[in-house]
């Protein structure tokens, strides 16, 4: 239990809300279904790809090998936590409407 405290503190000090805080202003519904990327058969996960500095990059790495935790979950924590302290700081909780996929049999 103490290291998973450990990591949401170090993810916490991880800030990643600047940019983020003032791009999502706008409209607190995202429409998921333009860009999905790769996703796993049941859609809960998927691959993406962010540009980042260098510096932000070593100290997950560094973070997740220290901890013996992945980069996934470090920043999977860290993106967890922005999102927490945007929707706190808001007042509201961001939906995201998505598309479900029918089950293919019930079309064929």
């Amino acid at each position: 239990m103490a290291t998973k405290r450990r990591i949401e503190n170090i993810a916490n000090d991880v800030d990643l809300t600047g940019a983020f805080l003032k791009k999502t202003e706008k409209d607190q519904t995202v429409n998921n279904t333009k860009n999905p990327g790769t996703t796993t058969p049941d859609g809960s996960w998927v691959r993406a790809t962010f540009i980042c500095s260098k510096e932000l990059v070593d100290k997950i790495k560094f973070i997740a090998e220290e901890e013996n935790f992945s980069i996934r979950e470090v920043v999977e924590k860290s993106f967890s936590n922005t999102i927490s302290r945007y929707e706190t700081k808001k007042g509201k909780k961001i939906v995201i409407k998505s598309k479900k996929r029918k089950d293919i049999d019930s079309i064929i």
